[in-house]
């Protein structure tokens, strides 16, 4: 089994979720710098893998929107790849 936390408050920009989640974070790599990108990247995880997303309310302020889009498909992930488990604090 694989945890991974996430720092919400380091995703205060699109531009820094895709590169906070590409650089920063446990995750395996993905190309683009959008959320079918991360989506597909995500949808590959075969391992047992829970995601903490710490400071989630820093995110939602600072991403308004965009957050509501994030959190949307890491629940739908939740529902199709059973290795992928989401917290968020």
């Amino acid at each position: 089994m694989k945890i991974i936390e996430l720092d919400g408050s380091r995703m205060n920009s699109v531009e820094n979720v895709h590169q906070y989640l590409k650089a920063d974070s446990e995750l395996p790599a993905y190309e683009g710098e959008n959320l079918q990108d991360m989506r597909d990247m995500l949808s590959e995880i075969s391992e047992n893998t829970f995601i903490f997303v710490l400071n989630s309310e820093r995110m939602q302020a600072a991403l308004g929107d965009y957050s509501s889009r994030i959190i949307k498909v890491w629940k739908d992930l939740e529902q199709e790849n059973k290795h992928l488990c989401f917290f968020m604090r």
